[in-house]
Order: structure tokens, then sequence, then C-alpha cells
């Protein structure tokens, strides 16, 4: 009497769950190494965002903001002032966005992230000076 096996065998499962292992692997290894750039790649999209919206307060007001917190709330005294943004964003990182007027790397003003570290000054920083060098 022969019986009719129709089940799977322990070494076909063993090689379906390896098989699917190194597959998550390799789809992991390469989810880590495009999340940098695509915050770089956010940083810069946003910063690009603040100088539009500070050149229409400068166009509007004739002056640049003293902060970014002009660019959301009403500073008072300023003829053709309205909410340029609704919120001010944070960078990929959670920090707060940078701004100097005047700028540093800029005649007129800088805006920039503190990058992964948090830290201004340090060489991860991103700003507005530093978009044609991270594309």
């Amino acid at each position: 009497m022969r019986r009719d096996s129709r089940g799977f065998t322990l070494v076909e499962i063993m090689l379906v769950v390896l098989i699917i292992g190194l597959l998550a692997g390799i789809v992991s290894i390469n989810i880590r190494g495009i999340a940098p750039k695509s915050k770089e790649k956010t940083v810069l999209a946003q910063i690009s965002n603040f100088e539009t919206v500070v050149d229409t307060f400068y166009l509007d007001n004739d002056r640049l903001p003293k902060n970014l917190g002009e660019l959301v709330s009403d500073p008072g005294g300023l003829p053709e002032w309205k909410a340029y943004l609704r919120r001010l964003p944070v960078d990929p990182w959670g920090n707060p966005y940078q701004y100097k007027s005047p700028g540093e790397h800029n005649d007129d003003f800088d805006v920039f992230s503190m990058g992964p570290d948090g830290q201004a000054g340090t060489d991860d920083d991103i700003g507005n000076w530093a978009k044609d060098e991270k594309r």
C-alpha cells in the first residue's frame, strides 16, 4: 500500500524561509541607504520654499523678516503683512530651521537646518548656500 504524500517536506519549508530572509535583508539594506538622502532632499525643498516666502515678505514689506516667526504671526507695524506660512515646519530630524539676516554665507539671508547632529556651525548643516553642492 502506497501513501499519497501531498505536503511539503521540512527541507522545502526551510528553503522558502531562507529565501524570504535573504530578500528581507536585501530590502532592509537598500532602504537604510535611501533614508539619509531623502532627508537631505526634504531639507533642500523646504529651504527653497523658505526662500520664496522670505522673498515675498521682502516684496510686500520692503525689508527682510527679522526671524522666521514673522512669517507666521504679525510683528506689527508692517504695511502689507499677511500670514506667509500657517506654521513653521521642522527639519526631518525634528529641529527648527535657523535664519540669519544678514547671512554669513549669503549677503541677504541664510536659512538652514542644523542637520542630523542638531548643532549649528558643523559640517552637516544644510543651508541655502549649499543647495548646489548637495544635489
